[in-house]
Formats: structure tokens, sequence, C-alpha cells
């Protein structure tokens, strides 16, 4: 049996780099990732059927710790998963990804800016 790492997870948005608990802190702990999806021929739509182990009124995850033991379907909210547009819009990550969309853009322009919209040509 393997060892399991030491190293501390961490996950990738764009070229941000989180630590595991700064990645669930983003969470705004919607719980509308806790309902099933399935994909149409526009892209991801929501069943309306929330995971059994949901609480509805607290919006929190009964099996939280042990969930995917617990519940195959379940999908670790990963960059990718974030990025494939499954999480509903108002999913905290969401707002994670226009910041992050915003602030590349902020440096951009400025980048643009301060080369006074020069461009570099291939030689």
């Amino acid at each position: 049996m393997a060892k399991p790492s030491r190293l501390p997870v961490v996950h990738e948005l764009l070229g941000r780099v989180y630590t595991d608990t700064e990645w669930e802190a983003l969470c705004n702990r919607c719980g509308a990732c806790c309902y099933e999806s399935r994909w149409t021929d526009t892209g991801w739509e929501d069943t309306g059927v929330p995971c059994e182990y949901l609480d509805a009124e607290s919006k929190l995850c009964g099996a939280y710790g042990k969930r995917f033991d617990v519940e195959p379907d379940c999908i670790r909210v990963t960059a990718s998963v974030v990025l494939s547009g499954i999480l509903p819009p108002e999913c905290s990550y969401h707002d994670e990804l226009a910041r992050i969309t915003e602030e590349d853009q902020e440096i951009y322009e400025r980048r643009e800016q301060r080369k006074g919209g020069r461009r570099r040509t291939p030689r």
C-alpha cells in the first residue's frame, strides 16, 4: 500500500495556486453543487434532484468528510469542474473565476498602455 503524500494539496485555477484550505474557503456553502446535473445539447442542466446527504435547510452535506466514499457520484470541485460549467452561476467558485479574469484583463491592459500599443514583430 502506498504511503499518503505529505505534500499539501494544491488547486490551480488560471495560473493561481490555492492550498486545499484556501480552495475550500472559496465555497459559499450554497449547496448548489449537491444537485444532480446532466449534459444536454446546450450544456450542463440542473435536474433539481438533491443528493440524499444534502440538508436542504442548512445547505450542508451530512456526509461531507466521507462524501466520496458514501456517494460515488459526488464530484470533487476542482478547477476543471469550475471551468467545465457544471456548477451553477450562484456558486462562489464562479465569482473567483470572474475575479481572476478581470484581474488578468486589467494587467493586460496596463501592460498594453505601458507599451503604447506597440506589438512585437517576429524577426
